[in-house]
């Protein structure tokens, strides 16, 4: 009899900028439950390669900054002139990947039957021939955390059921779990996936390998198990993973040499503010989880045994400043020799020398935030965190974080309901004005999406109309809207294109930042 096997599968993302964390924390918490990892296919990096010549470039390029980090001045300097230009590369093979790829999720829903992915789905099929020597594939998973990953996740599946018939797969991720209302009764989803898994997926992944032989699935959590009539149907059993319960990430199956050198790590679980009225947090009634301090030093060590790993990206939403405070204390106080960047909701905590310095110290290279804008009747109706900081006590903020050494990212959006041209021009002056305080600028147009404030209380907003069918705005994946007021969705992407020109203008005064579109 042959045994029956399980493979979980990383669908392309077009990028090597970070290792995923999803399938890494799913084989860890396989293995801390006494069984064994699971093989893994990242398809995203042989996928990658197969964009010449951009992949050779963009590698030779990686491992060489990669030797020059950390070395003499004429090393780092050498390092910076190549890093730029592995991240020119990485863009530009982004672009070249998905200048094609459907974005709106009807579009992604049909792309198996459209016939202008021929080149995709030629790919996808070269590609898993070597999965199809498998003997014995009874389980396949497939981590879909982007929307291009729900597209090439579909892609997959339709040449997997073509190579093993009787093979039950199951789809689990960000976007699964934002989009299951629209998932669970879409028949295209029905036709090659058995399950979809919302939130937390290791332990429903771990009971689903129990039942290869049993097949009964009514107990598993977070669980959506196709119905007869070409539906999902939840089991109503639900499961939570503690973040002091994320064990060290099991990276088997991923090529570390071909992705940036950051490894990445939660601390959390949702969002400390978790308020802001485009967030979906808001309305989930979510708790915030933080695991200790001590229990998140500890992966880190247990990472930097096992791959050498000593700089770290926090993927978390935003760490909140006493967990900072704490982590910078017992990483300086170990002597432990790392960098790490995070998140950061904007307060005035950061406006303290004292704390941006010791947090600089423990190897804090980076804070990314969101500001959105800088029109305070924009930032209430938002309901952002910062919205009650004047213009002062925004630049005393930066120029404390900057004058630690620390680099700054900040993310923009336009087209927010009722903001104006003239406000958001303003935000566009802001930045411009104080460019020297950003090293990262990212840009996109206001995307509104699923469970949230606006969807809920749209005349709150000025919005006259959300057009519930037609989910497919942005590559967020969001629903078109009529407001009262204020930019039409059309206008908020040309002005997101002209205000990334208009930035680019002046970045090119100042050649260490960099201004980029948000794709996620």
């Amino acid at each position: 009899m042959v045994e029956k096997k399980a493979l979980l599968i990383w669908p392309p993302i077009l990028t090597s900028n970070t290792l995923p964390l999803s399938i890494p924390y799913l084989n860890s918490y396989l293995r801390s439950h006494g069984c064994p990892a699971v093989p893994v296919f990242d398809m995203n990096l042989a996928y990658l390669k197969t964009i010449q010549p951009h992949w050779s470039l963009y590698a030779l390029l990686l491992q060489a900054s990669k030797s020059l980090r950390g070395k003499g001045r004429t090393e780092s300097r050498v390092y910076r002139f190549l890093n730029e230009n592995v991240f020119v590369l990485l863009e530009r093979m982004e672009v070249e990947g998905k200048k094609s790829i459907p974005w709106s999720l009807q579009a992604i829903l049909a792309a198996r039957q459209a016939g202008k992915y021929a080149e995709e789905k030629k790919k996808v099929a070269a590609l898993l021939q070597g999965v199809g020597r498998v003997e014995g594939l009874s389980l396949v998973g497939l981590s879909v955390i982007y929307p291009e990953q729900l597209f090439f996740a579909i892609l997959i599946a339709d040449e997997l059921k073509k190579m093993f018939p009787g093979v039950r797969l199951v789809a689990g991720g960000a976007q699964i779990s934002k989009h299951i209302d629209c998932l669970k009764t879409d028949k295209e989803m029905a036709a090659f996936f058995d399950y979809l898994v919302i939130e937390d997926g290791e332990e429903p992944f771990r009971a689903l390998l129990d039942t290869l032989d049993s097949g009964d699935v009514s107990n598993i959590p977070n669980l959506y198990v196709r119905t007869p009539q070409g539906t999902f149907e939840s089991t109503g059993k639900t499961f939570l993973l503690h973040p002091n319960d994320y064990g060290v990430p099991d990276f088997s199956g991923f090529d570390l040499d071909g992705y940036q050198e950051y490894f990445p790590i939660m601390a959390s679980r949702g969002c400390p503010w978790s308020k802001c009225a485009f967030c979906s947090f808001c309305l989930k009634d979510r708790q915030f989880y933080l695991a200790g301090v001590d229990r998140v030093v500890d992966v880190m060590r247990g990472m930097g045994r096992r791959y050498g790993a000593s700089n770290f990206y926090f993927m978390d939403d935003a760490l909140p400043t006493a967990f900072m405070r704490g982590l910078a204390q017992v990483l300086t106080q170990r002597n432990a020799p790392v960098t790490w960047t995070t998140g950061i909701i904007l307060g005035l905590d950061f406006a303290d020398p004292e704390f941006c310095q010791l947090i600089k110290k423990s190897g804090l290279s980076l804070v990314s935030f969101g500001l959105e804008s800088v029109s305070p009747r924009v930032l209430r109706l938002m309901n952002k965190y910062h919205q009650n900081l004047g213009e002062a006590e925004l630049l005393r903020i930066l120029r404390t974080v900057k004058e630690a050494g620390i680099m700054v990212a900040v993310s923009v959006f336009f087209g927010f309901p009722t903001e104006t041209v003239k406000e958001a021009g303003a935000t566009v002056d802001f930045l411009e004005r104080h460019i020297g305080l950003f090293d990262v600028i990212k840009v996109q147009p206001f995307c509104l999406e699923d469970g949230t404030m606006i969807t809920q209380e749209p005349q709150r907003f000025g919005i006259e109309k959300i057009h519930l069918e037609d989910k497919n705005v942005g590559r967020r994946l969001g629903y078109r809207f009529d407001a009262k007021e204020g930019m039409p969705q059309a206008e908020a992407a040309r002005f997101a294109d002209f205000a990334l020109r208009r930035l680019m203008r002046t970045y090119r005064a100042h050649k260490n930042k960099k201004i980029v579109p948000d794709s996620h």
